[in-house]
């Protein structure tokens, strides 16, 4: 228990299976299911960084889907918005995209490292400029998404 603990100390971010690999390759043969029923007793768990977007806000609005009955038969008549994560060494890379769902093409996207509103803003004006506007805009109804700042933008 020593050593796992130790192992752990050394690697933070390692689960109960890197764990067990590592004492395997130093010759300690126990099961993986008893490495980590000895991760519970100690207490311990991986520590890495986890990103906090779906966390709802209590005062945000929440919008029901229009799209679930909506026939789409012409282009600019839906449009997506979304952000994709992706983690990076140090922190998170964001990425917005605005699709047009008739022709699943994106129309737009910009990449950020934090997530304020403005990279979101600038994504749909661009898409708006060059593409013209759509009749409704989807979104993934993530917190980003439903500021006040950005709904002008997107609407108008």
């Amino acid at each position: 228990m020593t050593l796992i603990d130790s192992i752990h100390l050394d690697n933070t971010a390692w689960a109960c299976r890197k764990v067990y690999d590592r004492l395997k390759d130093l010759g300690f043969l126990i099961g993986r299911y008893h490495c980590a029923t000895l991760f519970r007793k100690l207490g311990i768990h991986c520590i890495y960084r986890k990103p906090r977007m779906t966390i709802r806000h209590i005062g945000h609005k929440v919008t029901p889907c229009v799209l679930s009955h909506l026939e789409i038969a012409k282009p600019n008549q839906v449009g997506a918005v979304d952000i994709t994560t992706s983690s990076m060494a140090r922190g998170y890379v964001y990425l917005t995209s605005v699709i047009d769902i008739y022709k699943r093409k994106r129309l737009s996207s910009r990449v950020s490292n934090t997530l304020f509103a403005i990279f979101c803003i600038d994504a749909s004006t661009e898409s708006v400029r060059f593409y013209g506007s759509r009749a409704i805009i989807d979104t993934n109804q993530g917190p980003q998404l439903r500021f006040s700042v950005i709904v002008v933008p997107v609407v108008t």
